[in-house]
């Protein structure tokens, strides 16, 4: 995803020698670092880093009690590094098929298969081709944008809108339109991180409601299921 706070971003030689500076690595820890990122041709984002830091002083400080650490135990931690890159690949691999799935899943359902207590319901499908500007419809525009902007911070807005016209969310027409709408978002200061399977959830029902569609409580159960389990695959993301 276009989203992603990669090692392009935040500088890998700058927040290696700041790591330096603050004594949590040494100088030569650092180098191998950078050497081993440079010959896999990986990225790693500023959270992977940390956890990667965290983890090799946790190996050499065990390892001490035992033996000297030598060149050969860091580089074997730092091995993991390429295991851990294609672990993330994979689960964004998985993130980004299933939340296509949802929009194959909404295009196929028969209007006798999605009902609300009582009635039926016709669903509409799920492409936001147009972006209503009635009082109601703007409020629900500004409270998504809001939250978006709150996640990721307004430079990154283009990029999320992007990924959901891809997925055939919403038309570039709307994308335009929503953006034009951020100009009067209030940016706070905060930390920005990368949106998880969780907001996307909330862009979708977001985007239904601008629709004026209603999800059935037992569509809206199985994707919160589908959802737990992936996030609690995102929990279990570990440097092994």
């Amino acid at each position: 995803m276009g989203e992603k706070d990669l090692v392009e971003s935040f500088e890998l030689g700058a927040e290696l020698s700041a790591l330096v500076a603050q004594g949590r690595i040494t100088p030569a820890i650092a180098e191998k670092i950078k050497e081993k990122v440079k010959e896999k041709n990986m990225t790693l984002s500023k959270e992977q880093l940390y956890k990667l830091v965290e983890r090799i002083n946790a190996y050499l400080k065990r390892t001490s009690t035992e033996k000297p650490p030598v060149e050969g135990d860091v580089g074997k931690v730092l091995q993991t590094i390429e295991n851990l890159h294609r672990r993330v690949e994979e689960l964004e691999r998985r993130q980004d098929e299933w939340m296509k799935s949802i929009d194959t899943k909404i295009r196929t359902l028969r209007t006798d298969e999605i009902r609300v207590p009582g009635e039926k319901i016709s669903f509409k499908g799920v492409v936001l081709d147009n972006l209503p500007n009635d009082p109601e419809s703007v409020v629900i525009t500004m409270k998504w944008l809001q939250y978006l902007v709150d996640k990721v911070g307004k430079e990154n807005i283009s990029k999320v809108l992007d990924y959901y016209v891809d997925i055939g969310w919403i038309t570039d027409e709307v994308k335009i339109k929503l953006l034009e709408y951020c100009d009067g978002i209030t940016e706070e200061g905060g930390e920005r991180r990368d949106l998880v399977a969780k907001d996307h959830i909330q862009s979708f029902l977001y985007i239904q409601k601008l629709k004026g569609n209603n999800i059935d409580e037992h569509l809206l159960g199985k994707i919160e299921r589908e959802l737990s389990k992936l996030n609690k695959s995102l929990e279990n993301l570990s440097i092994r």
